[in-house]
């Protein structure tokens, strides 16, 4: 099953997704990591049929819950770290999007007025949890993904000269948490633009992301090229992290980002993260 998430003149509704384009509306208040836990449920039960949605045109709102945590990982590809010019760093590399970053499926990408020079694009594949997930060793992860859905992790790069002339780990510190930071702007973390339940993914290690400045093709990677695995991403981050249905891990994004490129964003600029499988998250620059 695929999920959206809309707005409507009664407030934002979770719905769900037929082949044909056609859309059933959840009960209101219904969360996305409600139905993902519940999969014995009858998908019918309670959603009103309403209409065709054409996924290719309408703005959406954020497809997973407004109060999940996302957990983003950072220098996650071998081909990404290097024409970053990425500083070494902890084995597993994380930090928070903060829910007020998110935006959805065709809605604009804002260029900060006060850094407008050295904003950038990041396509990520993301696991969302259909169970709770605490302290699980690897072999079992894969058994707590109820789906999947992309994001952009769009980022400023103003701190990247500062991290790479670091020399102390003061300095090095500082300039991480600056780049964080910039990763936080309104707007800068479309997700969407669907939620694809697991069942859907026969082989999620075979799953190919592309990102597409403009209709080119600047980044491609298979999930098996990650550092880290999915299931031990899941397993390492349970140890902290007690997730809920809903929760979200974005796995992090490989080379081909506009810093290695001399290429950032600018307004008018449209940029797509698109899996098969899964779909297409666009978005333009404004």
């Amino acid at each position: 099953m695929r999920f959206v998430r809309l707005a409507r003149p009664d407030g934002p509704r979770l719905a769900r997704l037929g082949s044909d384009g056609s859309i059933a509306l959840a009960p209101p208040g219904t969360r996305l990591g409600g139905v993902l836990a519940d999969s014995a449920a009858d998908p019918s039960e309670g959603w009103e049929v309403a209409g065709v949605l054409d996924l290719q045109s309408t703005e959406l709102l954020p497809a997973i819950d407004p109060d999940a945590v996302v957990v983003n990982i950072g220098s996650n590809y071998h081909d990404h770290a290097l024409p970053a010019q990425d500083a070494p760093r902890p084995e597993l590399t994380w930090f928070i999007k903060s829910p007020t970053s998110w935006t959805g499926h065709r809605a604009a990408i804002g260029v900060p007025q006060g850094h407008p020079d050295m904003v950038d694009y990041e396509g990520e594949i993301c696991i969302v949890f259909g169970a709770p997930c605490y302290r699980v060793p690897p072999q079992l992860a894969w058994s707590y993904i109820g789906g999947y859905t992309l994001m952009n992790d769009v980022s400023g790069r103003d701190a990247w000269p500062a991290l790479n002339a670091a020399t102390t780990p003061g300095e090095e510190r500082a300039a991480w948490n600056a780049m964080v930071l910039g990763k936080q702007h309104p707007t800068f973390g479309p997700i969407g633009p669907v939620v694809v339940t697991a069942d859907e993914i026969v082989d999620p290690q075979a799953l190919v992301l592309r990102t597409l400045l403009n209709g080119e093709e600047v980044q491609r990677a298979a999930v098996h090229a990650m550092k880290i695995g999915i299931a031990e991403l899941i397993s390492r981050l349970s140890q902290y992290f007690a997730f809920r249905p809903g929760d979200v891990i974005s796995t992090g994004t490989p080379g081909g980002v506009g810093q290695s490129r001399g290429r950032f964003l600018q307004r008018g600029d449209e940029v797509s993260v698109d899996v098969p499988g899964i779909g297409t998250l666009t978005n333009p620059v404004r």
